[in-house]
């Protein structure tokens, strides 16, 4: 396309009337604290401007690297920034114990809440972030990088965004995809790709004013994802974005502060072009070798702090459709296609903070009534078990297949360990075939009829349950 035919370094960066405002229309006063801060003691080790790296190797050296620039005031209250290539942030309520050389600090960014334990030995600051209450644990140190600041406004430049983006890349590279936000003005997100060039880096980043100033938002996505072709924000949760690289699938939850692999059986291949259907609850993927892939993100757009913390979550189920197959003539193509489709059905999705010894879910309507009994994996982590919605078979009858499940709402039990969840199902019939609820009844009646068991003749296929 026109779009990725432009190298990034050549695109002007656009106008927007806010830009063009004389920042002298401010006041400069009204800007400023209304004392100023007390000098740092003589003997104050914290105070002053720390580099800092993790460790491990969960990130780029490029990207694992921030600066803390501290300041601790006579109260003993200790303020500042956070800065690193991904994001800024505010220090607020930190603390520090001379004694023990115990700092703790309270870190406010844009897209997340960071809390730091650290301890200060000499000139040397080790410790851990704890992102969003556990959702992720980085240890690293840091050594003093200068003397304290006599106030926050003389703190270093950011090292975040950059007025221009040829500076965080190494050369001219294509523009992949460009996606605006639909929740925030001036927002846009940005891939690179520069295989023209030998270079498979993956390169991402966004903008929060139309593209004046960029960062990369690579953060821990590592090389082997390899080039970038498409990024896309969910159309319900503004924190989630869609990564396709050359390599599969990434997902962020948090708008780029850290990336995860989609799984769910989706193979190593290139995704291309992600779509987004407006009412099903799933993205659609267009693949290089594998055609379209559709894959089920109900579960995933209801991922918040209590996923990573409570010990057993439940999700509620993307909405289950009764599909019903029109009966064909001749020798479909579709007969011969050697590609397998997922289950139909509903998807149940949980999560465990821990393995359990045994992890069930039961299936029943508004009256109690169980029509499925199901199990699960007990596992550490996240889970779906896939219902057919049918009813469970009972013992006199001769067939291995249930009765379809009507369309409805039902109610979804889990039971793991000594934890009880319960989360509510909705089914629905066929939108090209509506099911008619005297003929359901009287179908209903002609195989408890025949069959003397409520199910259905074995040789009548999954989605067409139906008498002509």
């Amino acid at each position: 396309t026109p779009m990725s035919e432009t190298p990034a370094t050549e695109a002007p960066a656009q106008e927007t009337p806010a830009a063009e405002t004389p920042a002298a229309e401010t006041p400069a006063a009204e800007t400023q604290a209304a004392e100023t801060p007390a000098a740092p003691a003589a003997d104050d080790k914290l105070s002053g401007s720390w580099s800092c790296r993790f460790l491990g190797d969960r990130f780029p050296a490029d990207r694992a690297s921030f600066d803390l620039i501290l300041r601790r005031d006579a109260e003993g209250k200790v303020t500042g920034t956070y800065r690193s290539t991904q994001l800024e942030g505010t220090v607020s309520g930190g603390t520090f114990e001379a004694a023990t050389g115990t700092v703790t600090l309270a870190i406010e960014t844009e897209r997340s809440a960071i809390a730091v334990t650290a301890k200060l030995e000499g000139t040397k600051l080790t410790g851990s972030l704890d992102v969003n209450s556990g959702s992720m644990v980085i240890e690293f140190e840091g050594t003093r990088a200068g003397d304290a600041p006599a106030a926050a406004d003389e703190a270093p430049a950011s090292t975040g965004p950059t007025d221009r983006l040829g500076a965080l890349v190494p050369g001219p590279r294509w523009v992949s995809s460009i996606e605006a936000s639909r929740f925030q003005a001036g927002r846009i997100y940005l891939t690179l790709d520069g295989h023209r060039s030998d270079d498979l880096e993956p390169y991402v980043f966004a903008s929060e004013d139309h593209g004046k100033s960029w960062r990369s938002i690579r953060a821990n996505l590592p090389t082997e994802a390899g080039t970038c072709h498409v990024i896309r924000e969910d159309m319900r949760r503004p924190d989630i974005l869609y990564l396709g690289c050359e390599m599969s699938l990434w997902v962020s939850l948090d708008r780029g502060l850290s990336w995860h692999p989609f799984r769910d059986n989706l193979p190593t291949v290139a995704i291309h072009e992600i779509a987004q259907h407006p009412t099903a609850g799933e993205i659609v993927l267009g693949t290089h070798g594998r055609s379209i892939w559709i894959a089920d993100v109900t579960a995933l757009r209801q991922f918040d702090a209590d996923a990573f913390t409570e010990p057993v979550v439940l999700f509620r189920p993307n909405t289950a459709i009764l599909w019903r197959s029109v009966v064909q003539a001749g020798d479909s193509g579709t007969r011969r296609f050697i590609g397998s489709n997922p289950p139909s059905g509903a998807r149940i999705s949980y999560g465990l903070a821990d393995a359990v010894e045994t992890v069930s879910i039961t299936v029943q309507d508004l009256e109690g009534t169980v029509l499925a009994n199901l199990t699960g994996p007990v596992e550490k982590g996240f889970h779906t078990v896939n219902w057919d919605l049918r009813r469970e078979v009972r013992q006199r009858g001769r067939t291995g297949r249930g009765q379809t499940a009507a369309p409805g709402r039902y109610l979804v039990v889990l039971k793991a360990g000594d934890v009880e969840k319960r989360t509510v199902l909705e089914v629905e019939a066929d939108p090209d075939q509506p099911v008619d609820d005297a003929a359901t009844e009287d179908l209903d009646a002609f195989f408890e009829e025949v069959l003397g068991s409520g199910e259905e003749d074995e040789g009548a296929d999954d989605d067409q349950d139906r008498i002509e």
